[in-house]
């Protein structure tokens, strides 16, 4: 029951919000309305009288006062659809952006005190009814996959079948619910308003990186229609727009949040997602799955990359199954630091010692560089290949044999230095290095050995 009264209280919140959010944009409109009429020879002209021939001004202007006339009676219709708020609002983008275009600013600011009044709030639309669009996008989402034996999806519902819909849960739970004030959200228009700046913003941002990812950017669309979006990609398109296309998803994904949005707004930069997508177009692994994969190449990498999470899951796992022998002092097994680590023994039994902690060492860092998301690669080679799991554990065993560990004679120094290798990014970034390196070595030495025992087309032919 507590799951069913915890959506009941979603379902009303939501509605408040969408309620709220839609009655903002409404007042929004009639505020143009009421600035529009004050620059014409008759208030009532354009969106009182029906009348043709009596509406004031150019085409351009007339096609504007309709559409946004039209958008306000759209949302003064609690009985609207979805899709015809968005297509109202889509209209009246678009006519404020004929109007704006058919004038000429200078011409227009030469001119009379109506004219430049108009091209104001012409411009003042264009900026404004995208955010309108993005408040209204969000409440709307929020209904994304809730249902009821009449309606299917209630995101695609209007405002009367919600408000029906959520009076009737909570007239239906009402003993199980507690105190409205207790759990009865208070909408706040200006916070939906900036997030909604938020998300123009940040598609601005994104305008500066790729003109074609935002201008092609569907949210209906699967993830492999943006290798369709430009022809003749480069990988780094192909890299670009996979993962713009990731960030856009998340700043307009259902039940964000204004602090969200400001969070992801804030840290994009353009210079650093660049640096991103280089990187990853330079990927091996990326590069393989885009040359083997060209018309599903996305879905085939988010694929590739599931199974790499979940190899890391297993190393975790076994990460867990290690115990305390996953920290230095416990496999150095000493709690003194002030004596040798050793204690009186032959040199056989020593190495034999050495051999043992170097081994759990390379161990407990296998498990753990697997893990780092700053050398993911390994995670990647390991899901091709997991038999190289014991070439990294070996890679790591001859790194910590190079750095001289057992040469201080004090456990609490030895501790240390093991426990610094143990936990350095930097030290698995190293190790990284020298796997691939060992690997690539070791595959081109295979393939010189086959190109050796391929005969040649001249004895071939012979």
């Amino acid at each position: 029951m507590a799951k069913s009264i915890e959506e009941v209280k979603d379902f009303y919140n939501n509605y408040k919000n969408y309620e709220v959010g839609n009655k903002a944009i409404l007042n929004d409109l009639k505020s143009y309305k009421k600035l529009f009429q004050r620059y014409q020879k008759d208030p009532d002209n354009n969106f009182v009288n029906d009348d043709p021939e009596k509406m004031e001004g150019s085409t351009v202007y007339r096609n504007m006062t309709l559409a946004l006339k039209t958008a306000i009676s759209k949302f003064e219709n609690p009985d609207t659809k979805p899709s015809e708020l968005k297509m109202a609002l889509k209209m009246l983008y678009d006519t404020a952006h004929d109007y704006y275009d058919d004038k000429n600013a200078l011409a227009v600011i030469a001119g009379d005190q109506k004219g430049y009044a108009r091209f104001a709030l012409a411009k003042s639309l264009m900026s404004n009814v995208p955010m309108y669009a993005n408040v209204f996008d969000n409440n709307r989402k929020r209904f994304v996959g809730t249902k009821s034996k009449n309606i299917s999806d209630y995101s695609l519902a209007s405002l009367s079948e919600i408000k029906n819909r959520a009076k009737h849960l909570v007239d239906k739970y009402e003993d199980e619910l507690e105190d409205e004030k207790d759990w009865k959200s208070k909408p706040s228009p200006e916070d939906m308003k900036q997030l909604a700046n938020y998300q123009t913003d940040f598609m601005k941002k994104m305008k500066k990186v790729s003109k074609t990812l935002v201008s092609k950017y569907n949210p209906a669309k699967g993830v492999d229609y943006y290798l369709t979006i430009k022809k003749k990609m480069s990988i780094e398109e192909k890299a670009k727009y996979y993962l713009g296309k990731k960030y856009i998803d998340k700043m307009y994904v259902p039940r964000i949040y204004k602090n969200k949005a400001e969070e992801l707004y804030n840290s994009f930069s353009a210079s650093n997602f660049k640096n991103e997508y280089m990187a990853l177009s330079q990927n091996p692994y990326f590069k393989d799955c885009m040359a083997k994969n060209p018309k599903d190449g996305f879905s085939k990498w988010e694929e590739f990359e599931a199974n790499v999470d979940r190899t890391i899951n297993e190393f975790k796992e076994d990460s867990i199954d290690l115990g305390m022998e996953r920290y230095a002092v416990n496999i150095f097994g000493t709690s003194s630091i002030s004596r040798p680590i050793f204690g009186k023994v032959n040199g056989q039994t020593m190495e034999q010692r050495q051999i043992s902690m170097i081994q759990k060492m390379a161990n407990a860092m296998t498990l753990d560089i697997v893990q780092d998301k700053n050398t993911r690669d390994i995670a990647r080679e390991l899901t091709v290949n997991p038999q190289n799991k014991e070439k990294l554990t070996e890679t790591i065993k001859e790194f910590i044999s190079s750095k001289n560990l057992f040469a201080h004679k004090d456990s609490g120094k030895i501790i240390l230095e093991a426990n610094h290798m143990m936990e350095n990014t930097e030290v698995n970034k190293q190790i990284s290095a020298n796997f691939f390196k060992k690997l690539q070595l070791e595959r081109n030495a295979e393939k010189a050995k086959a190109k050796q025992k391929a005969p040649s087309r001249k004895s071939k032919g012979m």
